[in-house]
């Protein structure tokens, strides 16, 4: 779900995605893309 969400962004803007994922990156990759939206409103 991570990188179909990560996918729908601008590139430019995109997460960095790492080859072990946990639930700590997924938390936090989550958190910086709703920050940004919010931000960009």
């Amino acid at each position: 779900m991570l990188y179909a969400i990560n996918s729908m962004l601008p590139k430019s803007q995109q997460q960095r995605m790492p080859s072990l994922i946990t639930n700590y990156s997924v938390y936090l990759a989550l958190y910086r893309i709703e920050e940004m939206l919010l931000v960009a409103q």
